[in-house]
């Protein structure tokens, strides 16, 4: 007599998972910089250098956005001779950095971007240009924003009074750069938004 026994087992198993879909809303700035000497030779590039955009100018564009606060009408581009460290809470009364204010322009420098068709604004046709007027040893740069009104301190070298203005994103080199007097020290940024 022969007997047979047969087990079978069957298991079945689904996982459903619902995520909420997040959009996020990225803004930043990427930067170039050249120096080029009096003769117009290239001394140094340093290219798509990685910055911060700070808490403070996040605020401004929600306030401008949504509460309907008062657009900034001004941007300018300056030089930093100090090796700071780029944080958010980085702030234009309190930037911990030390802007360097060695070049023959009489105040900063405008940044005069493009208008913005592609989620951008950049100044490439308009690179803010800077002629040395003595040595020093660059870190970065920083972009800053104010209203073009009687009270406009915004433009002026070293100004961290005007009230109203906006420290809105700072990079550095990848490597302190030594520029000299006549050097002609340029910076390309681009803002973009995704």
């Amino acid at each position: 007599m022969k007997s047979e026994l047969f087990f079978k087992d069957r298991m079945e198993c689904s996982i459903e998972v619902t995520r909420p879909m997040v959009e996020k809303a990225i803004i930043k700035t990427v930067w170039d910089f050249e120096c080029f000497d009096k003769h117009g030779n290239l001394k140094w590039r340093d290219v798509q250098r990685p910055n911060i955009v700070t808490t403070e100018a996040l605020n401004a564009l929600l306030n401008v956005m949504i509460h309907g606060y008062a657009q900034l009408t001004k941007w300018y581009l300056f030089p930093v001779e100090s090796n700071t460290t780029a944080v958010a809470t980085m702030t234009y009364a309190v930037p911990t950095f030390t802007e360097c204010i060695a070049y023959e322009q009489t105040s900063r420098v405008l940044f005069n971007g493009n208008v913005s068709t592609a989620k951008s604004i950049s100044n490439t046709d308009n690179k803010a240009i800077f002629t040395m007027n003595a040595e020093k040893t660059l870190y970065g740069a920083a972009l800053v924003g104010g209203f073009d009104d009687e009270y406009d301190l915004v433009s002026s070298k070293r100004d961290v009074s005007d009230e109203d203005a906006v420290l809105f994103s700072y990079a550095k080199f990848s490597s302190s750069k030594l520029v000299e007097s006549s050097d002609s020290f340029r910076i390309l940024c681009t803002l973009t938004s995704a």
